[in-house]
């Protein structure tokens, strides 16, 4: 493709032929990898110009578009950043607005093409509008060089690519390679003693000197939010028992909790919060020109960031990497008013959703290999829920009388994000951050979770025919035993109400398995006479502020504290909702427990629940 194909393909509009004449530079790589492979790469725009060593750019949000600066061979650079434009595995362009510096604007491209054996020829473009003649001559005499760069840069991309199994690991390579890492002797002395004082508190040494070799080694941009499940993931470490050592971690000073609020849109964060109390219900996003509520299920993201005592990291760009923050985004075009518009995409099967920036309002895309439509189209002022086979073809028109921005994104979890949800559910949070709460009158979406409630029968019999101190002893030791039984089944306890307790999981399994442990610890002859009913529910619930601690709230919950009438001692009664889970029949089957069916009412039920009935003797 020539200079003069290209912009043929892309031409400029008339409003940039206004701002004068251009530069245009246009570099070809053919590149021993495949598009998919590259393509992570190519959007993380911010890593691969550091390695092409460009300057450090500063950004600054304001009235929804992000504005840049920074200083290319002593010269100050100003601009505002156009709202980028990709196509998955395709296309990626960005465009620049300056106010200060050699250039009045600057557009570019990268395209790319599949080459047979997995090969790739990718296009780079640049187009410069110059600031008058001393621009003109900068960009003629020094951009050719940055194709140099380019090769060099590439290069390390492909070494990195050939030796590396994942692109996190891809990336951490990449990363290293253009870092400098200094700790001082002070900081080391103290990762030390941290160090020390978490294996002295029998956390497990792997995960202890994982964690504390990560703070010493690993560069700023992997440490400026620390991210308990990637970390979990790349590492090969449960999660839990990561958690559980990061917790420790925090309160020996090594990091500090943040509570992130992030945009349901675009997934950057909005505002960091160090404690869950300061959160405020309301919350917005300029870039995508939306507010939210912070209190719902995907709007907060719990991160770690190392104590400035430690080492200071400082979250350094090399450019906005508009696409790399947003990866779930998989096309975002700008549409001209009246617009028609073509393309040809590489989506495969799953369910994704396109709407215009700033709207609330979206439609779902299905997209399935059994699908006889290889072709849709989609209007800008329309919410109409459609099916397509893979790689479809998009006719994407705009009726309106304005430029928008239309956005297609899978609709799917961010599987790395540590929501509130995961902390809730771990004892060890619930012991080491007590005084963290909800700020009073808020609810916190939480999602689904497993609720079960224990209960002491007979225990006013049991005070009146043992005494206040011996049955005070017995309830007390009984605790004792049900803390570590829950502990052992990753459940935790939200609360104690006398001698009963409210138990969350995540996972309905776990709470089966835990009821069925807990009533057999309890049937024994040396369980002291203390004999349990339980009763335990799936559903969703929040998560409030009572008595300055955190509690569960919700319809699931009052459920399963209602079931707790239907069992007597050695019993669990449970929903037909717990009991249709994942595993949990397969439990009650390997126990050989027989089942006793019945119906819960209630006046405040639209219908009868179905539940069961066991008994574990």
């Amino acid at each position: 493709m020539t200079i003069k194909d290209f912009l043929t393909r892309y031409p400029y509009t008339e409003n940039e032929r206004a701002l004068g004449k251009s530069i245009d530079f246009l570099w070809q790589f053919d590149l021993d990898a495949s598009v998919a492979e590259l393509w992570p790469h190519l959007i993380d725009t911010s890593t691969f110009n550091k390695l092409l060593e460009l300057p450090v750019m500063k950004y600054q949000e304001k009235d929804g578009y992000l504005w840049g600066t920074s200083v290319n061979a002593g010269i100050t650079l100003k601009w505002k950043e156009v709202p980028w434009e990709y196509e998955y595995q395709k296309t990626l362009s960005s465009a620049r607005i300056y106010h200060e510096g050699f250039a009045l604007y600057v557009r570019s491209r990268y395209l790319l093409e599949s080459l047979p054996g997995n090969k790739t020829r990718l296009y780079v473009y640049f187009g410069w509008v110059p600031r008058g003649l001393k621009g003109m001559l900068i960009l003629k005499w020094g951009f050719p060089g940055i194709k140099n760069k380019y090769k060099k840069g590439l290069d390390k991309v492909l070494s990195s690519i050939h030796s590396s199994r994942t692109f996190r690991q891809q990336q951490q390579k990449l990363q290293k390679e253009s870092s400098q890492i200094e700790i001082s002797d002070l900081a080391q002395q103290k990762l030390e003693e941290i160090k020390k004082s978490l294996l002295s508190k029998g956390l497990p040494s792997e995960t202890v000197n994982r964690l504390i070799e990560h703070i010493s080694t690993a560069n700023d941009e992997s440490l400026v939010r620390i991210k308990a499940k990637e970390l979990s993931n790349d590492w090969g470490l449960p999660l839990n028992s990561l958690l559980a050592t990061m917790l420790h971690a925090t309160r020996e000073g090594l990091f500090n909790l943040s509570w992130d609020v992030i945009c349901p849109h675009c997934r950057g964060v909005r505002e960091e919060i160090s404690s869950l109390g300061d959160l405020v219900e309301d919350s917005n996003c300029e870039t995508c020109d939306i507010d939210f509520s912070a209190t719902a299920e995907d709007s907060l993201e719990v991160t770690f960031k190392v104590n400035p005592s430690i080492r200071k990291v400082e979250k350094k760009f090399f450019c906005a990497a508009e696409p790399a923050t947003k990866r779930h985004i998989f096309l975002q075009k700008n549409l001209s008013p009246g617009s028609d518009n073509l393309i040809e995409t590489e989506l495969e099967s799953g369910t994704y959703r396109y709407r215009l920036k700033g709207a609330k309002t979206y439609s779902l895309l299905e997209i399935e290999p059994q699908s006889s439509s290889s072709k849709v189209t989609l209007f800008s002022n329309e919410t109409v829920d459609l099916r397509v086979s893979e790689k479809p073809m998009l006719a994407i028109r705009n009726r309106g009388p304005n430029q928008e921005t239309l956005v297609i994104e899978k609709r799917e979890e961010d599987r790395d994000a540590l929501r509130p949800r995961d902390l809730f559910n771990l004892q060890q949070f619930h012991d080491l951050f007590s005084s963290e709460s909800i700020a009073s009158g808020l609810q916190l979406e939480i999602g689904v979770h497993t609720i079960l409630f224990t209960d002491i029968v007979g225990s006013s019999e049991m005070y009146s025919t043992s005494g206040d101190d011996l049955a005070f002893k017995k309830v007390r030791n009984h605790f004792v035993k049900l803390y570590s039984i829950i502990d052992r089944f990753e459940g935790a306890v939200i609360k104690t109400i006398g001698d009963a307790a409210m138990v969350s999981f995540s996972s309905p399994l776990n709470a089966m398995k835990a009821a069925v442990e807990l009533q057999k610890a309890f049937s024994k002859a040396d369980a002291e006479n203390v004999l349990l009913r339980i009763s335990l529910h799936t559903g969703k619930c929040l998560a409030v502020n009572l008595n300055s601690n955190i509690d569960y709230f919700g319809a699931t919950v009052n459920l399963a504290a209602k079931l707790q009438a239907l069992p007597g001692a050695h019993e669990i009664v449970f929903s037909k909702v717990a009991y249709a889970a994942p595993l949990v029949k397969s439990i009650i089957q390997s126990q050989s427990l027989h089942l006793k069916q019945t119906d819960f009412s209630a006046p405040w039920l639209s219908q009868a629940v179905h539940a069961f009935i066991t008994r574990i003797v």
